[in-house]
Order: C-alpha cells, then sequence, then structure tokens
C-alpha cells in the first residue's frame, strides 16, 4: 500500500494534460536534453519557438487560446501570412514542416487527435508520390480534408475525387494521369496494405502497341520509310492525292505498331524484317477479331485503321502484286452502327450556340476583376480563343498552326509561313463576295489594312487555299492579345532561364570561381533561349509553346464546363456553328465557304442533324438562291414558307 501522503504527491508530479498551444510550448521548455544533444535541442527550440510566434500572430490570439487541433489544417493560411510578411515561399514551407514537428512531438507527448491521426495515415504514401506526382498528391489531400484514412479509402472515395477534380475544371487526361499514378506508385512502394480497400491494378487495358526499340531496325525503317513515302508532300512513284496528312500519318503508325505487336505477342512470330510479313491475312483476319471481341474496339474505329493499312497496300510499290481483295472483305463484313445511333450519340454530346456565347461574357467578367496583370493577358488569350471558334469555326490543326509574322526581320524578307497578316487587302479579294463592313471601309480608303488569314493548299483538308478577313468583332481584341503576347512569351522565358540556370548550378562545383559560374549561366541562358523560343503561334499553351491537339481540346474543354457547365471540343463547335447558321437565315454555300468544304455535299451532310423544318427551309433557300442567279423557275415546291436570305457580313 503507497502511504495517502506519497498519493498526493505522485499526483502532484503527473504532467498536465497537452491541449493548447502554449501546453506544448511549456511541455517543450520543462523537458531537459542530454549534454549531447544540447545544441541541436536548443536550435530544435527556437524554430519551434518562431514557428510559434508566427502562428499567434497569424491567429491572433493567445498561445493558450489556441488548441492545437486548429494547428493541423492552417498549411495554405500560415504560407500565404508568412508571404505576406516579404518571406520566401521556400522558408514559409520550412515553417511548415516545423509546425508539423511540433504536432508529431505533441503527440509523442500523450496528446492525440483523430484528424491528426488520419493525416499521418496518408504520410508514407505522399512520401511514395513525391518524385514525379503527376497531381497524384491531390488525392491524400481530398481524403484528409473529408477525413477519410488511408485504412478506410476505397473505389466510392476515389470517384467523389474525381468529381472533384471535374468541378475544378480538370480535364480527363489530367485526372487519368493522376490516378495512375497514384495506384502505379503505391503499388511499387508495396503499400497496397495501407490501402486494403483499393484496388491497385490499372484501370482497364493498356494501349497495345510494341515500341520502337524492341522492333528489328531492318522493321524499323521499313516502317518509317513507309510512312515518308506516305505523308511527303512529292515522292517519286505515288500521285499528289495519295499524300496523308500528319495526323494520318499518326493513324497509320499506330496501327503498324499494333500490328507488329500482335503478330510478335500473340502470333509468336520472331525476327520480323518488313512489314510484307505481317501484312498479310493470317495476321490481320484474327487481329480484327480480337480488337473486337478482347479489346471491344467500335467497328468504325477498326475499319478506319484497315482502310489505311488497304491504302498503302494498294499503292506502295513494295506491295506490288498484291491482292487486296481480302482486306476489302474484311472491311464489308464488320458490323455497321445504324445511323439513328451515330445521331443520338452526337446530340448527346452536341451544345447549342447560344450555351457557347455564354463562355466569353464570363471570361470578360473575369478580366474586369483580375488585378495580376499576367493573370489577365492569359484571360485575354483564352477569350480570343473561345471567341474566335465562335466567329471563325476552324479545324482544330488550323487553330494550333495559325502562324504570326516574324516582326524582328525586315517585311520584305518575311517568310511565308505566316497565316494572320495585317497589311492591304490584294485587288483580286475585293470581288462581290467581300462582306459589307469591309466594302464599306475601301470605299472610304482604297490603301486601308485589313487583318487577314491565308492558308495554303497543304495547310488545309481540303487541299484548296483559303483567304478570309479577320471578323469585325475580333479586330479589337485581336490587337488587345497582340499587345500583351510578348509579355506572356518573355516571362515563360524568364521561368526557363531561371530554371536552367538552378540546374546548372546544380551540376556545378562549388569552389569552381566566378568566371565558371559565369560559363555556366551563359550556355544554361542559350538553352533556354533555344528551348523556350516564340513560337509564333497565335495560341499557345501555359509555357508558351505551340500548342498540341490535346492541349487545344483540353483547353477548350475547360473553359466550357467553367462556364456553361458542359465540356465541348472546337470539333462540336463546328457542329453548333452550322445549326445556328442555317436556323438563322444562312445559305448552304456561305456555309460551305466558312466550313472550309471543298464539296458541296460535305456541307449538306449538316441538315442531316436537324428536323424536316429546318432541312426544308434550308433546301428552299439553296434553291431560291439558284434560281436568282441562273433565272429559272423553281420545280421543286416549298414545304414551308421561306425564310428571308441574310446577309453574312462574317465571312468572304
Amino acid at each position: 500500500m503507497v502511504p495517502k501522503t506519497n498519493q498526493l504527491l505522485l499526483v502532484k508530479l503527473k504532467p498536465p494534460a497537452i491541449i493548447t498551444l502554449a501546453d506544448l510550448i511549456d511541455r517543450m521548455d520543462t523537458i531537459k536534453a542530454p549534454r549531447s544533444l544540447k545544441g541541436r535541442r536548443k536550435k530544435e527550440s527556437t524554430a519551434a519557438h518562431v514557428t510559434a510566434l508566427h502562428m499567434i500572430a497569424m491567429i491572433g490570439r493567445p498561445p493558450n487560446a489556441i488548441p492545437l487541433e486548429e494547428l493541423i489544417d492552417i498549411d495554405s493560411r500560415l504560407i500565404a501570412y508568412l508571404e505576406s510578411q516579404a518571406i520566401p515561399h521556400r522558408t514559409a514551407l520550412r515553417y511548415v514542416r516545423e509546425k508539423d514537428c511540433l504536432l508529431e512531438r505533441a503527440r509523442t507527448m500523450g496528446w492525440s487527435s483523430a484528424k491528426f491521426a488520419v493525416r499521418e495515415s496518408w504520410e508514407p504514401i505522399k512520401v511514395a508520390l513525391k518524385p514525379s506526382p503527376h497531381g497524384s498528391l491531390t488525392i491524400p489531400a481530398s481524403a484528409i480534408a473529408h477525413g477519410i484514412a488511408a485504412s478506410e479509402f476505397g473505389e466510392d472515395a476515389m470517384a467523389a475525387w474525381r468529381q472533384e477534380m471535374r468541378r475544378r475544371n480538370r480535364s480527363p487526361s489530367t485526372i487519368h494521369i493522376a490516378e495512375s499514378t497514384f495506384r502505379s506508385k503505391v503499388r511499387k512502394a508495396r503499400l497496397a496494405a495501407s490501402i486494403p480497400h483499393l484496388g491497385l491494378r490499372r484501370r482497364g487495358p493498356t494501349v497495345y502497341r510494341l515500341p520502337t526499340s524492341r522492333l528489328t531496325p531492318s522493321l524499323r525503317r521499313d516502317i518509317e520509310a513507309k510512312l515518308t513515302w506516305k505523308s511527303a508532300p512529292i515522292v517519286e512513284g505515288r500521285e499528289a492525292r495519295f499524300a496523308i496528312r500528319e495526323d494520318s500519318r499518326r493513324n497509320l503508325e499506330e496501327i503498324l505498331h499494333q500490328v507488329c505487336a500482335f503478330a510478335v505477342k500473340k502470333r509468336g512470330m520472331k525476327n520480323v524484317q518488313s512489314l510484307r510479313e505481317i501484312l498479310i491475312p493470317e495476321v490481320l483476319r484474327p487481329m480484327v477479331e480480337w480488337l473486337l471481341e478482347v479489346r471491344k474496339h467500335r467497328p468504325a474505329s477498326v475499319a478506319r485503321h484497315l482502310g489505311l493499312i488497304r491504302a498503302l497496300l494498294r499503292q506502295h510499290p513494295d506491295f506490288h502484286p498484291v491482292d487486296c481483295s481480302w482486306l476489302s472483305d474484311e472491311i464489308a463484313r464488320l458490323p455497321r452502327e445504324p445511323n439513328w445511333k451515330k445521331v443520338a450519340r452526337k446530340n448527346r454530346r452536341s451544345i447549342s450556340y447560344e450555351e457557347l456565347l455564354k463562355v466569353p461574357a464570363g471570361l470578360e467578367a473575369a478580366i474586369a476583376s483580375a488585378r495580376d496583370p499576367l493573370k489577365k493577358a492569359w484571360l485575354t488569350h483564352d477569350l480570343l480563343f473561345i471567341k474566335w471558334t465562335l466567329y471563325h469555326p476552324w479545324r482544330s490543326r488550323n487553330l494550333r498552326e495559325c502562324r504570326l509574322p516574324d516582326l524582328q526581320i525586315h517585311p520584305e524578307q518575311e517568310p511565308d509561313d505566316a497565316n494572320l497578316k495585317h497589311e492591304p487587302l490584294p485587288l483580286d479579294r475585293r470581288g462581290p463576295e467581300l462582306a459589307d463592313w469591309a466594302r464599306q471601309r475601301l470605299a472610304d480608303d482604297p490603301n486601308e489594312e485589313f487583318w487577314q488569314v491565308q492558308f495554303l493548299e497543304i495547310d488545309t483538308k481540303g487541299k484548296h487555299m483559303i483567304h478570309e478577313l479577320v471578323s469585325a468583332e475580333l479586330v479589337e481584341l485581336l490587337e488587345r492579345y497582340l499587345a500583351v503576347r510578348d509579355e506572356l512569351v518573355n516571362d515563360a522565358r524568364k521561368t526557363a532561364r531561371k530554371n536552367a540556370r538552378k540546374d546548372a548550378h546544380k551540376d556545378a562545383v562549388k569552389d569552381v570561381g566566378s568566371d565558371a559560374v559565369k560559363d555556366a549561366n551563359e550556355d544554361a541562358d542559350e538553352k533556354a533561349g533555344k528551348k523556350h523560343g516564340d513560337p509564333r503561334t497565335l495560341f499557345l499553351n501555359r509555357l508558351c509553346k505551340a500548342m498540341t491537339r490535346q492541349e487545344l481540346c483540353n483547353l477548350y474543354a475547360r473553359l466550357t464546363e467553367q462556364y456553361v457547365g458542359r465540356r465541348a471540343t472546337p470539333h462540336l463547335a463546328r457542329d453548333s456553328f452550322a445549326a445556328h447558321h442555317l436556323e438563322n437565315g444562312g445559305t448552304m454555300p456561305s456555309l460551305q465557304r466558312a466550313l472550309w468544304h471543298r464539296d458541296e455535299c460535305t456541307t449538306w451532310r449538316y441538315c442531316r442533324r436537324f428536323n424536316a423544318s429546318t432541312g426544308a427551309v434550308a433546301l428552299n433557300r439553296h434553291l431560291t438562291a439558284l434560281q436568282r442567279t441562273q433565272n429559272m423557275p423553281s420545280t421543286v415546291p416549298s414545304p414551308v414558307s421561306p425564310v428571308p436570305e441574310q446577309a453574312d457580313s462574317l465571312w468572304l
């Protein structure tokens, strides 16, 4: 039995519970460190006191009124506060880490918190994700914000994270990459036991192709030679009409690599030296069955790929004489999707022209409220991009490749690859189809300069030259964007130069001297200048480089989802423009010119997507226009009253 007096003494010696920040600081001050660790402990104590002072100043309450529970989720607030006090961002991050060390020491001293336990359960996973996270760190951050521990995280929580990313206007490819990175890194780090309710295997089948490095050298050269033969503008032994565009070249390369992969991995063929050995019925027929039944490809996509292979076999001299009738039979026997299913699928994704007009209105409001000049410049870029597709429904390739003139050289030496120019209108372009507003300006001043666009035959899908004026509604916005475009490019170049210098300093030895450091800086600046020069394209990605096709679609989808609530693409915008044009008095010839269709039959396909009344009105308007030009009577009765034709002031 312990005497009563000793029991009271034990109660008095028991340390008080740690609840507030003041309790933690007092407990840390009372702990005596061993003599060998006194210097280190003193440094840690000083850092802890300084961090505590910053948190007290930010929160605005005394330390005995700040519970430790409140300090768990203040990282972003603390960083913003420290940066407002002119503290560098990296130093602010060190203070955040010191705050986490304070909470960890409190836990070792007896403090407990369910929220902190959730955060600690994700620490090993966050460490595994940090090298090249590709957005995967947002998954633990979302789980911690919702109070979900790693042991409780499952597919439902992952689906909620995907929904949250969509609300934050992240593109589907960004979400897919982040999720795939999360699953693969956790799996490779052998942390599957930490997330027992989440499957870490790959979602969906991987892209089935054979890496180029695994092809034999002769097969690799054969594929490259065939692709060059098909895509080059002029090749001996090939008609010009058989040349394919860059997109078709990529598709052909993809399907050829898939055939190689199927022949090697599924058919067991070894040491393949040329395409003649694998573009045969014994390989392609079972591959078609495999694509349809195992890979679940749509028959239409398989037919397109087989059509590219058939064209190659028919046209290239290396395959002569080859009978391709078996390949035509293979394409013909593929199941065809009913037309009503295609129309229904497209209608589900379609978006009206009136809805798209809400996007520029939202961007203009964002520009008016923006304070940062750089942010305002990027918003101006996005506004011009979205309005350009509403007035000029170009294909994505022309949106990406529209180039500005190089202003650093003499105008007389200007390269021919500039598509957008500001110059007087040529005399052969002042015909009757000129827009009314342009004709009025020419009447006032015959030397008036216009913003005009020109694409050569090789730049368009229809293989015909395009020349048109920039719409009058876009001129002021275009000039405003071009005035700030150099700021975007210079800022990207400055950031690239800074990063290049940082990498150069990492590789340099510390005691090499000032001359060597100066040389390293000059080399870094030269590499950054070559790598991050002005691409001279009208529209840029966020690194101020020419846009890829995926980046352009992602930007359009992000803007439409942010301001309309639905994802769209530039190609869907062409459909919306066509519907709006026909429903508001536009004629088929004017729509054909606007969409850059070479054949009018291609333009008439757009009438199939509307109801019978709309198609009849468009047909009647077209026949009325023909009657006016040819002075012949109309032989087709009009089922509905005709709509008066309106002048088209947007297009040449």
